[in-house]
């Protein structure tokens, strides 16, 4: 009997994150007796962006936006800077930068004015992450990866497997995997010689991809 308690108790515990994630990812509760809530109806009405980047919870009681609903072939690499910080500093920064003003904003790509800010995307460890970039390089040319495979096999190429908000146009957005060089807007020798080495890894996955830059100058060499 201890021995069947003690199995279940470390499914259970594994299963946790799981329910967490689910949570996260569906945080509006529905309302009304019609399965969709007044809510979702009217950003799906007023929203420029297809009905698929807001989806149902599996058993239909809340729902959330999808923000890789229209997930593009990887096409663009972004280069942009950031202020230098651990891990948990810039989920913090980006939170209130980058997510909270799409959430205040009436920009219709999607139309997410009002909702609770949340951004439907997990980091390795399991946890929402607001960070809108796929890779950080930190000044001294270490390199972490934000997301677990920041890249999905489609049928007709490769696809950006997550689409935070770094590029600054969400048709760009869904097509880019975005690289932050944190500091001060300077690449030091260490992260240029990084960024080369991920910019020729990524593109094996597509020789034709075209690299931006929204750093002064351009700033890196190719």
């Amino acid at each position: 009997m201890k021995k069947s308690f003690l199995v279940i108790l470390f499914v259970f515990a594994i299963m946790i994150p799981c329910f967490a994630e689910q949570a996260s990812m569906y945080p509006y509760p529905v309302q009304g007796a019609t399965g969709i809530s007044e809510d979702l109806d009217s950003y799906l009405m007023k929203s420029t962006t297809d009905a698929e980047l807001f989806r149902l919870s599996p058993d239909g009681q809340s729902w959330g936006v999808d923000f890789d609903g229209q997930r593009g072939l990887f096409e663009v690499i972004g280069i942009c800077g950031y202020p230098n910080g651990s891990i948990d500093e810039l989920n913090a920064i980006a939170r209130e930068k980058t997510y909270a003003p799409r959430y205040a904003s009436d920009s219709t790509e999607p139309y997410v004015k009002g909702l609770p800010v949340h951004s439907g995307h997990f980091a390795k460890d399991g946890n929402e992450t607001f960070i809108p970039f796929h890779y950080l390089i930190y000044p001294d040319g270490i390199e972490v990866e934000v997301f677990e495979n920041p890249l999905i096999k489609g049928p007709d190429g490769w696809l950006v497997n997550q689409v935070p908000w770094a590029m600054g146009n969400w048709t760009v957005n869904c097509h880019a995997i975005t690289i932050a060089l944190l500091g001060d807007n300077v690449p030091t020798v260490d992260q240029q010689k990084t960024l080369q080495t991920r910019i020729a890894l990524l593109k094996t996955y597509n020789p034709r991809v075209e690299v931006k830059s929204r750093l002064p100058g351009g700033g890196y060499t190719p």
